[in-house]
């Protein structure tokens, strides 16, 4: 079940990736993954499963292992010039992820943590939001642990309403937000996305 395995001593090492991973950018992710436990943590020997690799909740060594891993492949000075005017989206995200050759969703934290925009990154697995990642100008809270509401696109996703959105979406801001009326006339913007392979939203 692990997509990705380190074995190493103080001076040498092997990384070994899931020969099934057809991705080059989750294969680099992974590769840098693996890197960031053996300089992190000084780790000689892991077994990382898909869950270890989409941990981004903070404190625990998965998830530094996934910044660590992200910065290697996307460092700020080379992403945060490219964020300039760009308009926080999913097809910006797989513009980037394209050109860094890097996964989907590390280029989505990368993107979350420099751009200037206010702006969250919602990770549903399970029917439930179960992690968040959101830029220094994203004043808002968003509930965890809680499915996401109907009015949502991703809850809408989930309840077979409709698929992707292709692009931003305009969705009653309580929705998301706490503290707002999900009946209210605030409205901010979604695009919210499937990965059925990860069982994700």
């Amino acid at each position: 079940t692990a997509e990705g395995r380190l074995v190493a001593t103080d001076h040498e090492g092997v990384i070994r990736v899931k020969a099934t991973i057809a991705s080059e950018g989750r294969r680099r992710f992974i590769i840098a993954h693996e890197i960031g436990h053996y300089r992190l943590h000084n780790t000689r020997s892991i077994c990382d499963t898909l869950k270890n690799l989409s941990m981004w909740e903070e404190g625990n060594p998965e998830t530094e292992a996934n910044v660590f891993a992200g910065e290697l492949l996307m460092p700020e000075k080379l992403l945060s010039p490219r964020l300039k005017g760009v308009e926080p989206c999913l097809a910006a995200v797989d513009k980037l992820a394209t050109d860094f050759r890097t996964s989907n969703l590390a280029t989505a934290v990368q993107f979350v943590t420099y751009t200037k925009e206010p702006v969250a990154l919602v990770v549903t697995t399970g029917g439930t939001v179960r992690w968040m990642r959101r830029s220094s100008s994203f004043g808002h809270f968003i509930p965890l642990a809680k499915p996401p509401h109907g009015f949502t696109a991703a809850g809408e996703i989930l309840s077979g309403k409709n698929g992707d959105t292709g692009g931003m979406v305009s969705v009653p801001a309580g929705a998301w937000l706490k503290g707002l009326d999900p009946n209210g006339r605030d409205v901010i913007m979604e695009d919210a996305r499937e990965v059925r392979q990860y069982g994700m939203i």
